[in-house]
C-alpha cells in the first residue's frame, strides 16, 4: 500500500505557485490598464513652484549737471562773456588796485551790479570758456565772481542782449573775450559826463574812442559839408574813418544811430564823422579825456548834448 503522504517541500512549492496564480488572476487586463494610465499621468505632472518675486533694478536718481554762472554771446565785438540773460558782463580797471576785492561798492554797484555767487560750487564755466575762474570778497562781505583775476559785472543800461552801452564807459569799463581777455575797443562816438566850464558837476557830451571831447562848428550850417580846412583843421583835427565799415558805434548809451552819417571831405580820402548833421571836431589843447578847453572858443565851438544839440551854457 503507497503513502498518500506528500513531502513538506513539495507542499511549500505547491502553496506559493498557488499564491502566484491568485495574484496573476487578482489583476485583471482591466486593472493593469488602469494602473498604467495612474502611473503615467502621475510620470508626466509638473510640479508648479510657488513664483519667485523678481526686484527690477533702479536707476540711480540723475542729478542735474550744474547752470554755469554765465554764458559765451554774440556781439558787435565778437564773442564776449554775457550774463545767463545774455546781457554784457564788464571788467572795471581801477579793480587792478585792489587785488582780492572790488574797487566799485555803493552808488558804483548800483548801475554796475556785481555778479555774485553763494560759494565756490557757483564757480562753473559755460562750454567754450578758456580763462580762470575765482572770486574777490567785496566790502559788504558777498562773494563776487571773477575771471583771470578780474571782478565781473553787469551795466543797469544794457537792457537787450547785444547791447554794448557799457563799453569803454570813462575807459575803464570793458567786455571781455571767452578767454576772459579785456576788450579795449572803444566806439567811435559815445557820451561821456565831463565838466563844463565852472560848474561842479558832470554833463554828458559827445566824445570819440579815446575819451576827448568832440565839438560842432558854427559855420558848418549846411548838413554833411564841412568849412573847416587848412590851418583851421590842424587845430580842430576832424573825426575821420575810413570806411563807413569803420565806424564802430557799439549801440552806445544815449547814441541815436539815426543820427550817425559820414561824408566825404575835401582834403582827404578819408570820411567826417557827422552827428546830428554836425561834422565833428577834436581840439588840439584838449590833451586827455575830460578836458574842454574847446568850449566857447571864438564863441562859434560847442559841445554836443546827448539830443545832438549844440550845448552853448559854460
Amino acid at each position: 500500500m503507497f503513502s498518500t503522504t506528500v513531502p513538506k517541500s513539495r507542499r511549500l512549492l505547491a502553496a506559493a505557485l498557488s499564491i502566484g496564480v491568485l495574484i496573476t488572476i487578482a489583476t485583471s487586463p482591466a486593472d493593469a490598464k488602469k494602473s498604467t494610465k495612474k502611473a503615467a499621468k502621475k510620470a508626466t505632472t509638473t510640479t508648479t513652484a510657488a513664483p519667485v518675486a523678481v526686484t527690477e533694478a533702479t536707476a540711480p536718481p540723475t542729478t542735474a549737471a550744474p547752470k554755469p554762472l554765465f554764458a559765451i554771446g554774440k556781439s558787435q565785438l565778437g564773442d564776449i562773456l554775457v550774463s545767463n540773460s545774455g546781457l554784457s558782463l564788464y571788467n572795471f580797471d581801477p579793480d587792478a588796485r585792489k587785488p582780492g576785492g572790488s574797487a566799485c561798492n555803493g552808488p558804483c554797484a548800483d548801475v554796475w551790479p556785481p555778479l555774485i555767487i553763494k560759494s565756490e560750487a557757483d564757480l562753473v564755466a559755460p562750454a567754450g570758456f578758456t580763462g580762470k575762474l575765482g572770486w574777490v570778497k567785496r566790502d559788504d562781505g558777498s562773494l563776487q565772481a571773477s575771471v583771470n583775476g578780474w571782478p565781473l559785472y553787469g551795466w543797469a543800461f544794457d537792457k537787450k542782449v547785444g547791447d554794448l552801452n557799457g563799453q569803454a564807459n570813462n575807459e575803464v569799463w570793458w567786455v571781455l573775450d571767452p578767454a576772459g581777455n579785456v576788450n579795449r575797443t572803444a566806439p567811435t562816438i559815445r557820451f561821456r559826463g565831463n565838466k563844463l566850464g565852472t560848474a561842479t558837476a558832470n554833463t554828458q557830451m559827445m566824445v570819440g574812442a579815446s575819451g576827448r571831447t568832440l565839438y560842432m562848428y558854427e559855420p558848418d550850417r549846411k548838413i554833411g559839408v564841412s568849412t573847416c580846412y587848412d590851418q583851421c583843421a590842424v587845430a580842430w583835427p576832424p573825426l575821420l574813418v575810413n570806411s563807413k565799415d569803420d565806424l564802430k558805434i557799439l549801440q552806445g548809451h544815449n547814441v541815436d544811430l539815426a543820427k550817425v552819417t559820414v561824408f566825404p571831405r575835401a582834403d582827404t580820402a578819408q570820411l567826417q564823422v557827422a552827428y546830428d548833421g554836425w561834422p565833428l571836431y577834436y581840439w588840439f589843447r584838449d590833451n586827455k579825456p575830460g578836458d574842454t578847453t574847446g568850449q566857447a572858443v571864438g564863441n562859434v565851438w560847442w559841445v554836443l548834448d546827448t539830443s545832438g544839440k549844440p550845448l552853448k551854457n559854460s
